[in-house]
């Protein structure tokens, strides 16, 4: 990519596009790619002028080419519990000596006495800010600005440090998930991370592009963030990690309900490439989707015809998108049938087609994509792109064109990105984990109450859509007490914050492991079976499950203590 170049980036005249074996893909050559912006040896994003991308740009470029939209996995809860809660581990002598945390989120508010050490400077060895964009910025992948540990310190020595330094997050979880993880003990506040030694490299996203949100229907006010500033992000955190010679836990406390939930696509893939990485631990949270309505699980009975779905949508008449995800040739076929009792049934089994439906006497626009073959999972896929649906309960009839019985999942958006009088009818909490939680490789964690012991209600259930087993284990998740902005503590609750609690812990293996000698080559794969072997499991429940996994993690049996 050369400078004239590199406003696509961040112009909102411009879509992203991410191109998987760009080398050697055919989409390159089409003639309205304007710039290009190479992550890895397998994945690239590339640039197109914002005219050219129509509702019915998925045949041409592919489901998978288009940046899937995630947003946040915590919520602050209370802010006045007054609860000790020091989480080091003195007994094991472990506190992330030498390890990286790496942090993909909403950015630090890197003034928070949290990430200082004792003399006052910084514990953050560099923040990558997607958004800023000044000319006098050191940038990575052509965007955004770096900003070192001597930077950051330099700023902390001035009256005003944002005027030397502007980065600072605005929303809040980064700077809770970087806490929980590592931030420095505060007795005085009755606080302290788990690996309060370990050191930090931040990334802080820019807001997804207005073309993708609109491309997927997000809702303007929601915080959305798109998949290939993510990709580069986790790119951006080994990167920094192999230049100083560290190992590095990294948190994703990020999720969406699009895509397959079968563990493969681009991030999918990529964060399990990484987790085989040695001195590399990647940890995801699961999502907090168990009570959001927004997923139904059925199937076709041949004898019986067809199996109808029930769709409630609200008084606020959202627009939002619905993924029906089949096997491979079951030739599924859905009749619509809107609450006036507009009908339409989706084309033959046989076709790839994309079409716009309307209903006018609903003053409802559909757009119909059915992909007989989505290239990630080789599965069938029917996207649903609804525009200000009618209030009422829409019916849908799935068939098949099988003569054995066929299972089908239908998701809605993740909650956040939905009105709460949307939902199933008879919807299904199994197979809500969020992707990438359904990543193969890395470990994914649900959220339990540490003081009741008992699971998040909201904890996403696994298993995957093709039954690989996630939640891998829970952690505590639940108003856990952390740094937030403005030197504030707050409480927070989600598997984000479960996640950021077992990044802490990874930290430690990784100390233990590579920092002490112990085990040289650890892999995201090996702290993910030591965690597996000394999981607290009550002898009442059958294990692994979907909402435990393997169990409660107990880091003290893991080194026998």
């Amino acid at each position: 990519m050369n400078h004239s170049d590199k406003h696509k980036i961040i112009s909102e005249q411009y879509a992203d596009l991410i191109i998987k074996d760009y080398k050697s893909n055919p989409l390159l050559q089409q003639e309205e790619i304007e710039a290009i912006n190479i992550i890895d040896d397998n994945y690239a994003v590339v640039y197109v002028p914002l005219q050219v991308v129509e509702r019915d740009s998925i045949n041409k470029y592919g489901y998978n080419s288009f940046p899937f939209c995630y947003t946040l996995t915590a919520s602050i809860e209370n802010e006045s519990i007054n609860i000790l809660q020091n989480r080091t581990l003195p007994s094991l002598g472990l506190k992330g000596e030498n390890v990286l945390i790496g942090i993909v989120d909403t950015g630090i508010d890197y003034t928070n006495p949290a990430f200082l050490n004792e003399d006052g400077t910084s514990r953050i060895v560099s923040i990558w800010d997607q958004t800023i964009n000044e000319e006098e910025c050191v940038n990575v992948f052509h965007y955004g600005c770096v900003y070192s540990k001597q930077d950051i310190n330099e700023a902390l020595k001035s009256v005003d440090p944002l005027q030397h330094v502007a980065t600072m997050d605005t929303i809040g979880q980064g700077t809770i998930l970087a806490g929980v993880a590592g931030g420095s003990s505060d007795l005085g506040n009755k606080f302290s991370g788990i690996a309060t030694n370990s050191e930090y490299v931040v990334v802080k996203l820019k807001p997804a592009k207005e073309a993708i949100r609109e491309f997927f229907l997000i809702p303007e006010d929601r915080i959305c963030y798109q998949e290939n500033d993510i990709m580069l992000g986790v790119k951006y955190l080994i990167s920094v990690a192999q230049e100083v010679n560290r190992p590095i836990a990294i948190c994703i406390a990020l999720g969406t309900n699009q895509g397959g939930h079968a563990g493969v696509g681009k991030l999918s893939d990529m964060l399990s490439s990484f987790s085989q990485n040695p001195g590399v631990s990647i940890v995801i949270a699961g999502g907090n989707e168990a009570n959001g309505r927004n997923h139904y699980e059925g199937r076709v009975n041949p004898s019986g015809g067809y199996t109808t779905v029930e769709l409630m949508v609200g008084k606020s008449r959202p627009s939002f998108c619905m993924e029906v995800w089949g096997s491979p040739n079951s030739g599924t076929m859905i009749h619509v049938i809107s609450p006036s009792g507009e009908e339409f049934t989706t084309s033959s089994p046989n076709d790839y087609v994309s079409r716009r439906l309307d209903f006018p006497e609903d003053d409802t626009t559909i757009w119909l994509n059915n992909i007989l073959l989505e290239p990630d999972t080789n599965d069938e896929l029917i996207l649903f792109r609804f525009r200000t649906p009618t209030e009422g309960i829409w019916r849908f009839q799935v068939s098949t064109n099988t003569s054995y019985q066929s299972n089908f999942n239908i998701w809605l958006p993740i909650r956040y990105f939905l009105s709460s009088d949307t939902y199933f009818l008879d919807s299904s909490s199994n197979i809500t984990i969020v992707s990438p939680g359904n990543s193969i490789l890395p470990i994914t964690v649900s959220a339990y109450d540490l003081q009741s012991g008992n699971i998040y209600n909201d904890s996403s259930r696994g298993f995957s859509r093709i039954n690989i087993i996630k939640p891998d284990c829970a952690a505590p998740g639940v108003n856990l007490k952390a740094p937030f902005l403005n030197h504030r503590y707050v409480y927070g609750s989600g598997t984000g914050l479960s996640a950021a609690y077992l990044t802490g812990i990874a930290a430690l293996f990784l100390e233990w492991g590579i920092t002490n000698g112990n085990l040289l080559t650890m892999t995201t794969i090996n702290i993910k079976n030591y965690l597996i072997q000394s999981a607290n499991r009550n002898q009442f429940i059958d294990y692994p499950n979907n909402i435990w996994g393997f169990g409660a993690v107990n880091i003290y049996n893991t080194f026998d203590i």
